[in-house]
C-alpha cells in the first residue's frame, strides 16, 4: 500500500457510500468518489477502495472493461458482458488481441476519468464509439 492511502480503522460517511458502491460492483465510481472527497491522488484513491472493500469482505472484480463500465454505469449491463464476452473469447485468445488489452488496461483508466466528468462525454462514447463496435460484434457472431 502506498504512503499516500489512510489506514481505515473507522467506517465514515463516505466509506459507506464506498461500501455501497462496492457491493453494487461499480468500482469505477467508487474510486472516482473518494478521490473528489479526499485529498488522495487517483492510485491512492484506488488503493483506499481496494483495502475498504478487502476488509469488508468484498470481493473485487479486476477484470476491466473500464469504459464500457463507465458509460453503461454498471459491470453488470449487458453491454458490458458482451464487450467481457468478446474480449475473452475472442482477442484473448491471438497475440495482437493480448497486446491490445494489455494496452486497453494501461490507458483506459486515465480515459475512464476524463468520460466520468460529464454524463453528455458518457453519451457521446456509448453513441459514437461503443454502440457501433457492440454492434460489429453482434453481427460478426450472427455468422458464425
Amino acid at each position: 500500500m502506498s504512503n499516500n492511502v489512510a489506514i481505515i480503522d473507522s467506517t465514515s460517511d463516505v466509506d459507506m457510500v464506498l461500501l455501497e458502491m462496492l457491493k453494487q460492483g461499480t468500482l469505477l465510481n467508487a474510486v472516482k468518489y473518494k478521490k473528489d472527497n479526499s485529498n488522495l491522488d487517483l492510485r491512492g484513491s484506488k488503493e483506499y477502495v481496494d483495502e475498504l472493500g478487502l476488509k469488508h469482505g468484498l470481493t473485487l472484480k479486476k477484470e476491466g472493461c473500464f469504459i464500457a463500465t463507465a458509460c453503461y454505469g454498471n459491470y453488470e449491463s449487458d453491454e458490458v458482458i458482451e464487450f467481457r464476452k468478446f474480449r475473452d473469447d475472442v482477442l484473448l485468445k491471438f497475440l495482437l488481441g493480448r497486446i491490445f488489452v494489455f494496452i486497453y488496461y494501461f490507458v483506459s483508466p486515465v480515459i475512464v476519468i476524463l468520460i466520468c466528468q460529464s454524463e453528455f462525454s458518457k453519451r457521446i462514447i456509448r453513441s459514437l464509439l461503443l454502440t457501433p463496435i457492440l454492434n460489429l460484434i453482434k453481427k460478426k457472431s450472427n455468422e458464425k
